[in-house]
């Protein structure tokens, strides 16, 4: 879940499958975005991912385009919580 959202109000984030990237260096991911309420996101990620940890930044672009983003809140991995 991503929260402390930055959000362009003429590209809502809900419901888009977007690239992601978590860390500077990082590829970029496919992630699909689900509005949970105005501040809190649910980021699923198309494939598998490692070392994704509460506190990182969650940078949303749509093509080479920034279009959102904000700070990791928890991590689930199989509807688990593994941030905790």
């Amino acid at each position: 879940y991503v929260d402390n959202l930055n959000e362009y109000s003429h590209f809502p984030l809900d419901g888009r499958n977007l690239k992601a990237k978590f860390r500077y260096r990082s590829a970029d991911v496919d992630v699909s975005i689900t509005k949970i309420d105005d501040a809190i996101l649910k980021v699923t990620f198309h494939k598998p991912q490692k070392a994704i940890a509460t506190g990182q930044a969650a940078v949303f672009y749509h093509e080479d385009i920034l279009v959102g983003g904000g700070v990791i809140s928890e991590v689930y991995r199989d509807n688990k919580r593994i941030d905790i």
